[in-house]
């Protein structure tokens, strides 16, 4: 099991995470509301992207100020070390754990021309989903891991998310590809 170090490490994490595991049976899509889905991310590198995603969790002030800052530096000293949460065919979930954090917060985005967070397999990310969770629950945060492990393998929601015209639409494929 991975637990921290290169972005390879955190390939074999997704790789090993068996997505038909029981404990992956939570309706995980209900953590991504319209408002933590971007459909059209603008951010060019790995810093503004990461930005970007925070920005609904800060605006909903589903993050204390503490914890933003925690947050970013978690998110930092990954990308320092290699680790972008990119694990290749397009889809990156930097994730951290904060301290003070009560429950799983999620970020869906999308970005129409792909930036490179260093993948495995060189591919340009164009879905990410950010994790935030709670330090103190790592079986919540592993689950949450394994639902997106099962979506990232999936070559249909690749495409159709690359399809979809909007939020609602996005959402939509999320809780169908969740069924």
């Amino acid at each position: 099991m991975y637990h921290g170090g290169s972005a390879l490490g955190c390939f074999a994490l997704f790789r090993d995470l068996d997505p038909d595991d029981t404990r992956a049976s939570m309706e995980y899509w209900k953590v991504l509301t319209k408002e933590t889905i971007l459909d059209s991310l603008e951010g060019e590198d790995i810093s503004s992207v990461l930005e970007e995603l925070l920005s609904p969790l800060i605006a909903s002030k589903a993050l204390k100020r503490n914890q933003v800052a925690a947050v970013r530096k978690a998110l930092e000293s990954k990308v320092e070390i290699g680790a972008t949460g990119a694990i290749g065919h397009g889809v990156a979930v930097p994730h951290v754990k904060v301290p003070g954090v009560e429950r799983t917060l999620a970020v869906f985005g999308r970005s129409r021309e792909g930036v490179d967070f260093g993948a495995p397999d060189g591919v340009p990310v164009t879905l990410f989903f950010l994790v935030v969770g709670p330090e103190d629950a790592p079986e919540e945060h592993l689950g949450f891991l394994r639902w997106i492990a099962g979506l990232s393998r999936s070559g249909d929601f690749r495409n159709f998310a690359m399809h979809c015209k909007n939020r609602k639409e996005l959402r939509d494929l999320l809780v169908e590809m969740s069924s």
